[in-house]
């Protein structure tokens, strides 16, 4: 998962035996360049390990979803556990491991993952997935909390950001918010 404004890198790494039941324990690191040490971000069960990941950087900062199914819970579905899905989604400064925003799945489910995300240089985010209508909306996270920019349809191809602007396009339409 390699940065594109620089040598940014998201890895998941084993960090002690397995336990033979499950799988081994597994944390996701960040580093923002190869001369400093990298950060723990998140410690995963044991067994756990992403499946759906989609990832973005901008200075110091990585944005990114990661989508898996509770190896636990699932070996429990047959006598009745649910909501054995996991994600993490927001962003993060690469510099000390600070979480800058945390995307909260608003059902029992988790959301499936985002169609484009992007991520400012002040690490907010926006991104396209389904909206309540079902057309691919725009989303963001920044210090007004999450909201919606566009209800959509957005074209997911046309989503970019310049410094704190996102920009898209929806029914050729162009637009742009600053996310602060």
């Amino acid at each position: 998962m390699l940065g594109r404004s620089g040598p940014h890198v998201l890895f998941v790494r084993q960090t002690g035996p397995t336990d033979f039941k499950y799988g081994a324990p597994h944390a996701l690191y960040g580093c923002i360049s190869r001369y400093r040490a990298p950060v723990q971000l998140y410690e995963f069960e044991d067994g756990d390990l992403p499946s759906e990941v989609i990832t973005t950087f901008a200075g110091p900062y990585a944005a990114f979803y990661l989508g898996w199914r509770s190896t636990v819970c699932a070996d429990y579905e047959s006598a009745g556990a649910t909501g054995c899905g996991r994600t993490l989604f927001g962003s993060v400064d690469l510099r000390n491991g600070r979480i800058r925003t945390s995307v909260e799945p608003q059902t029992p489910e988790p959301p499936p993952p985002p169609m484009a995300l992007v991520v400012t240089p002040a690490g907010w985010i926006a991104w396209i997935a389904p909206g309540s209508s079902g057309a691919e909306a725009l989303f963001a996270e920044d210090s007004s909390g999450q909201r919606t920019l566009d209800p959509g349809p957005v074209d997911r191809k046309s989503l970019e950001d310049n410094g704190a602007t996102v920009r898209w396009s929806d029914a050729g339409v162009a637009h742009s918010s600053v996310l602060r």
